[in-house]
């Protein structure tokens, strides 16, 4: 059996990730994303995008995580891309597959919204950023200078898909 690259599950990633571009109302999209994630072992990624599909079809908003099961652990994903720990994506990944775990967890730090977006535009995954940004400046609101950054990371990731206007006045505004 041929053991798939984490480079390539990256770049199906970023494809399906890019596609929500264009149609961000198929649950379709959100189901196949939530699915790669639960591969890749991004379970509150994975159990997100689960609660946006069944939204979008109508359905139990835990229809797809009523009977959720990990298919990898932390551990697991090391020693099944060990070989690609070298890289710049590895080292991206990973610090998502870290951040993920934090998510899971009953008390959070909304700046780990912050550091998953900034991770997330580094691999491409443009449509995954800017919804964290988005929650980053929800929960950071009351923090002046967290939700500076906050803010400035979303008026970036703005300009850098193209949204010009809105970016823009991101930044003049606050």
């Amino acid at each position: 059996m041929k053991n798939i690259l984490l480079l390539d599950k990256l770049k199906s990633l970023v494809e399906i990730d890019r596609s929500l571009s264009f149609n961000s109302q198929d649950p379709q999209i959100y189901r196949q994303r939530a699915l790669l994630f639960q591969e890749l072992g991004c379970n509150a990624l994975a159990k997100y995008d689960n609660r946006i599909s069944a939204y979008l079809e109508k359905k139990e908003l835990e229809y797809y995580n009523q009977d959720y099961v990990p298919l990898l652990t932390q551990t697991e994903f090391e020693e099944k891309y060990q070989g690609e720990k070298h890289t710049h994506y590895y080292k991206i990944f990973f610090d998502i597959l870290i951040n993920d775990k934090t998510f899971l967890k009953e008390r959070l730090d909304p700046i780990n919204f912050a550091l998953r977006s900034g991770n997330a535009t580094l691999l491409g995954l443009f449509n995954l950023a800017l919804r964290d940004c988005n929650d980053a400046m929800k929960y950071l609101e009351p923090f002046p200078q967290e939700y500076a950054i906050a803010t400035i990371n979303k008026a970036m990731l703005l300009l850098l898909i193209g949204d010009y206007a809105t970016g823009w006045n991101l930044v003049v505004v606050h």
